[in-house]
């Protein structure tokens, strides 16, 4: 038979498929399917009556997999427990396809309590900046349309509400970590301050109250809560000389020498309660002689009372045994 004399859709019939063709520009276009023109439909050795599931290839990771739109969904938005394994593109992808796929499904239509349109956050920069993101309260409006909607569609956005607050967490994570490293940088503060346990002891705090917290601005820390940091201190000092009293204390005395090669000696209290440093000496143009040593601890036994302190502790040097021995003949 003449070819000119087929019909059309017989001429597509019995054409010759490729292995991958796009999904088509119906399904492309469909406004409630926005992840389709993410994949690809492989439609060699297509069967009929599939019970509408295709075979896809992801655009963004080549991952194959088949199933209906849902899969590719939950392909791309990492939703687990559908038997699909997740899309590997970067978090600031993967949060573009959340928001066409809420945007779609409607879950973040319209804010419930002021009943007007509700703000989708903009794409992720390539510096992890998050723009107009969503916040608490938003999320909570969002998972409680969630639990409104029909027992059909809540699961699916129940995980659309899940997935969304993994994905800002982890951004806002890595925001919260890139702005505490700028601080100590631009501050010139060194690095080991993160091992002081005030440091983890500050962000706790923070965490504590929550949202909306204030930091104290430059004329309070100088004023009322310096004030307050000097009468804190003094009570822990109170608490400390009054365990000497109790439970006996040891001075420990040692020597060494600052950056600016200063020889500076360190009078250390110790007790069942904790230690507590009493004085540091500049010794610089004096003579580190039995004599100085014996002055030196004298000093130190006379000011936290001579019944209070049990031992002495210093290194092996011959000055600093000499001057133990004179502070037992004393």
């Amino acid at each position: 038979m003449d070819s000119g004399n087929i019909p059309s859709s017989e001429q597509d019939t019995n054409s010759t498929p490729s292995p991958v063709e796009s999904s088509g520009s119906s399904q492309r276009t469909d406004p409630k399917k926005p992840l389709l023109k993410f994949v690809k439909k492989i439609t060699q050795n297509k069967k009929k009556n599939n019970g509408g599931c295709e075979e896809w290839v992801c655009m963004l990771c080549n991952h194959v997999f088949k199933g209906s739109y849902t899969r590719v969904w939950h392909h791309l938005l990492c939703i687990a427990g559908d038997g699909v394994k997740g899309c590997t593109c970067n978090v600031e992808k993967r949060m573009e396809l959340t928001k066409l796929h809420m945007a779609a499904t409607g879950v973040c239509e319209t804010d419930l309590n002021n009943d007007r349109p509700f703000k989708i956050p903009r794409v992720l920069s390539s510096s992890n900046d998050v723009q107009d993101s969503m916040n608490q309260s938003q999320l909570n409006q969002v998972e409680s349309q969630a639990g409104s909607t029909p027992k059909r569609n809540k699961s699916a956005s129940a995980v659309v509400v899940e997935q969304i607050r993994k994905i800002y967490n982890v951004v806002h994570r890595d925001e919260a970590d890139d702005a505490i490293a700028d601080f100590f940088m631009a501050n010139g503060i060194s690095f080991n301050a993160t091992r002081s346990p005030y440091y983890k002891e500050m962000v706790k705090k923070i965490l504590a109250v929550g949202q909306g917290y204030t930091p104290p601005g430059y004329n309070k820390m100088r004023t009322s809560l310096l004030d307050k940091g000097v009468t804190r201190m003094q009570g822990r000092m109170a608490d400390l000389k009054q365990s000497w009293t109790s439970s006996g204390c040891s001075i420990v005395m040692d020597g060494w020498t600052d950056i600016q090669h200063r020889p500076l000696l360190n009078i250390i209290v110790t007790s069942l309660a904790g230690p507590y440093f009493l004085r540091a000496i500049d010794c610089s143009g004096k003579l580190k002689d039995a004599t100085f040593m014996f002055e030196v601890l004298k000093d130190a036994i006379d000011e936290i009372g001579p019944s209070n302190v049990v031992h002495i502790i210093t290194d092996a040097a011959p000055v600093c045994k000499a001057a133990g021995l004179m502070v037992q003949s004393r």
